[in-house]
């Protein structure tokens, strides 16, 4: 019973001094500092840029229109041929149709002559 007792005077112990805190003031320009140490440490943590980097600046757009270049002309010569390239294509046009069983003229598979 006397332990009781003893926990219940501490909890009103505790209680009451919640009820006297006195607020803490802070300086007047401790908010402001504060702001300033984060700022601080979000700029340590960014990687330093090389002046040599803003070169790629440039280059990053002419080298994807030299590649999107590249592309289409490759495109083209894929798919300009010639005859014998024509031939060839057919056959294996026809050797695929007859293989998985597939009627030729019901399947376009954009592999056929122009």
């Amino acid at each position: 019973m006397e332990r009781k007792e003893h926990i219940e005077q501490e909890v009103e112990k505790t209680l009451r001094c919640f009820e006297t805190i006195e607020n803490i003031e802070s300086d007047p320009f401790f908010y402001t500092r504060l702001q300033a140490k984060i700022r601080d440490l979000e700029e340590k943590k960014k990687p330093a840029r090389h002046p040599g980097f803003s070169i790629g600046y440039y280059l990053r757009p002419a080298l994807l229109v030299l590649l999107v270049v590249f592309n289409i002309l490759s495109a083209v010569l894929v798919f300009r041929g010639s005859d014998t390239q024509s031939d060839v294509r057919q056959y294996y046009l026809t050797t695929f149709a007859d293989e998985y069983a597939l009627n030729q003229d019901e399947y376009d598979l954009f592999l056929s002559t122009n």
